[in-house]
């Protein structure tokens, strides 16, 4: 997310003076799931797992558009906008590490994967959405799945929580943009 967070600064002046900038956060439906942005639990190696590092990641998508909207907004910037979203559970190479990629288990799951899964094309719907219908000029700080409004957890709506992140987050990363 820091790579992400870094590009997203890098563009922030191009953003904002092209009148109609759009960030667009893809996240995950597994945000909801995060247990905390706390730097005592995520830099804790008793808490580590890559599950909760990857729902923590998720949930720091969500709240730096969040956050990123509050600041355009206390400055009177109204025109850009960001908008995280869950694309769908996408046939990716997510699993390649896990035991469920090995055989026999990915012969016996691939039917159901192509089942239950979205193709690629499917997947990029929600953020192409985000990031080209007129219909969502002027809405920002928003989480969206399958093209529509979704809501928000109350660990992203803490905009209190979403600055810090993002403060935090703009003191990780400052040798890069200065």
């Amino acid at each position: 997310s820091s790579g992400h967070f870094l590009l997203t600064e890098l563009l922030m002046e191009s953003l904002c003076s092209s009148g109609h900038g759009r960030v667009v956060n893809v996240s995950s439906v597994m945000y909801r799931s995060a247990d905390s942005i706390d730097e005592n639990v995520v830099n804790n190696p008793n808490f580590y797992s890559r599950f909760h590092t990857y729902n923590r990641s998720k949930l720091a998508n969500v709240m730096h558009v969040r956050a990123l909207t509050a600041l355009w907004r206390e400055s009177g910037e109204n025109r850009v906008t960001a908008n995280a979203c869950h694309p769908g559970a996408v046939q990716t190479n997510i699993l390649q590490y896990t035991p469920i990629s090995r055989e026999p288990w990915r012969t016996l799951l691939k039917p159901i994967f192509a089942f239950f899964f979205k193709t690629d094309e499917d997947g990029a719907q929600t953020p192409l959405y985000l990031a080209l219908s007129k219909h969502l000029e002027g809405i920002s700080g928003e989480y969206f799945s399958n093209c529509a409004q979704a809501s928000i957890s109350s660990l992203a709506k803490d905009d209190k929580q979403c600055k810090y992140l993002y403060e935090y987050s703009k003191k990780a990363v400052i040798q890069h943009i200065e």
